[in-house]
């Protein structure tokens, strides 16, 4: 279903004379085709001036149509605060119910009636042909069908009746009568004009002005700075290290002890980030006995997996104290394993 467009078209831009003398033909409304209004209610009967009121009804379509409803109201007084929404309801007999509302505002008191509204059917396919609405569509595009209604052949339509709503000012009548006087000339201009309260108002006017100014400023300012980079997460950095480890090529040039003290030292760092006791004074055995041991725990196996890391860090023992000699490729084997769980394993996952 197609969501309404987000940039309304009015209901005051397309009159129903217009749609009718565009169109080839218009056909009368079938009661089993629809559309058919019903339950057409105002959210509130009596409003004050510029309150919220939602206008809702309901769009019954016969099997195998799609409606076309205005984005928005645009009336005189009454205006559209939000685009036109609707929601659908698919009936086992192939007919759909439309609720639709459409969030007004009116800008006039006393007596207000809300317009009328056409509510426009076409046939799925004839919509979906003419590039109205796409395919299972309820609700095409209200601009597409006002930019071009000869598009398709046939459309029923249903109007939605006005409603009145009575608007109150804000200014009751007492206020009106009682409280609003007009003020003699000699207190607007003269000599007799009050000097220190004009004074008061002009000193806090400027007040005011400055005070705007220098928030406009630093508004400015603020929108112009450019935040610095966030830093970097623990993974990046164990990853950053890994990749200056593999560019030194220490692997390929003999120096395979250093290149796996170095990797198994990357590892180490990045679990201290997960408990401070587990830091490079461990050694790598210490440190897997450990995580597998009495302190491994359910947070411990979500955020590291210690079971995927074991058989590497004390591959990294035997190469660093033992006569084991990996070769180059070998070595870059383990340390892309090595990568690969740095990046499986979740740091932000408590611990404790």
């Amino acid at each position: 279903m197609r969501a309404p467009n987000t940039c309304p078209v009015s209901l005051s831009t397309l009159s129903l004379a217009a749609l009718l003398s565009l169109a080839p033909a218009v056909a009368a409304q079938d009661p089993q085709a629809g559309p058919v209004v019903r339950e057409a209610t105002v959210s509130a009967d009596t409003v004050e001036i510029g309150d919220r009121v939602e206008l809702r009804f309901t769009v019954i379509l016969g099997p195998g149509t799609v409606a076309f409803l205005p984005d928005s109201v645009d009336a005189g007084p009454v205006q559209s605060v939000e685009a036109v929404r609707w929601s659908a309801d698919r009936g086992t007999n192939g007919r759909t119910e439309v609720s639709v509302t459409y969030p007004l505002i009116i800008f006039r008191p006393g007596s207000v009636v809300l317009p009328e509204i056409e509510v426009f059917a076409v046939p799925a396919a004839e919509a979906t042909r003419a590039g109205l609405a796409g395919p299972d569509e309820v609700v095409g595009s209200w601009a597409d069908f006002r930019a071009e209604p000869s598009a398709v052949s046939t459309a029923g339509t249903a109007t939605v009746p006005s409603r009145p709503v009575q608007v109150r000012s804000v200014l009751v009548l007492d206020d009106l009568t009682t409280q609003i006087a007009p003020r003699p000339v000699a207190d607007v201009l003269g000599s007799s004009r009050d000097w220190r309260s004009t004074t008061l108002l002009a000193v806090f006017g400027l007040t005011l002005l400055g005070i705007a100014t220098v928030s406009a400023r630093d508004w400015i300012s603020e929108r112009a700075r450019v935040p610095p980079p966030p830093p970097p997460t623990p993974r990046e950095r164990a990853l950053e290290a890994l990749d200056e480890l593999l560019a030194t090529g220490l692997h390929r040039k003999g120096d395979v002890r250093a290149f796996y003290a170095g990797w198994s030292d990357v590892i180490r760092r990045y679990v201290e980030g997960f408990d401070d006791e587990w830091g490079p004074s461990w050694t790598s055995t210490e440190l897997m006995s450990d995580l597998q041991g009495r302190r491994r725990s359910l947070a411990i196996q979500r955020a590291l997996t210690p079971d995927a890391i074991a058989d590497e860090m004390r591959l990294a023992e035997e190469v660093k104290f033992g006569g084991r000699r990996p070769g180059p490729d070998a070595a870059e084997t383990h340390l892309a394993a090595v990568r690969a769980w740095i990046r499986s394993s979740r740091p932000s996952t408590s611990a404790s």
